[in-house]
C-alpha cells in the first residue's frame, strides 16, 4: 500500500505523536494516518512536545478507555483526562471537544466513553 509516508517518511510531529500514543497505552498502528493528520492538524501548526503528549493523552483515554488508560499512564492521568472530557461537554468548541468528536466520529472510541455523548445524526 502508497502512502506518503512510504515516500517522505513520517513528519518528526507525527513521529513524537506515536512515542505519546505508545507512552499512554495505545498503539500507533491502531489509528489511521489521516485520524493522526487531523489530530496534528487540530492541535496546531508546529505543536510543541507537551501539546502532542496532551492531545495524544486524550486520544488514547478516549479509544482505550479509563482502566487500561490508568493502567498505562497512572490513575492522576486519567483523572486529568477525565476532568478535559467533563469541560469539553461544556464548551463544545474547544481543541478538546474535537480530538473527543474526532474520536467518536471515525468509531474508535471506547464504548464506555462513547456513551457519555449524545452525537447527533446528520440528514
Amino acid at each position: 500500500m502508497l502512502s506518503i509516508w512510504s515516500l517522505f517518511g513520517p513528519s518528526r510531529e507525527r513521529q513524537r505523536l506515536d512515542r505519546a500514543l505508545r507512552g499512554h497505552g495505545l498503539h500507533p498502528q491502531l489509528l489511521s494516518d489521516a485520524v493522526k493528520l487531523t489530530v496534528l492538524r487540530l492541535i496546531g501548526p508546529r505543536p510543541d512536545a507537551a501539546a502532542i503528549d496532551e492531545a495524544a493523552a486524550l486520544v488514547a483515554y478516549c479509544l482505550v478507555g479509563p482502566e487500561d488508560f490508568a493502567g498505562a499512564s497512572g490513575p492522576e492521568a486519567a483523572s486529568a483526562q477525565e476532568r478535559r472530557l467533563a469541560l469539553a461537554l461544556e464548551a463544545p468548541q474547544g481543541t478538546d471537544a474535537r480530538l473527543i468528536m474526532l474520536c467518536l466520529r471515525s468509531g474508535l472510541a471506547e464504548a464506555s466513553v462513547a456513551e457519555r455523548f449524545e452525537l447527533e445524526e446528520s440528514p
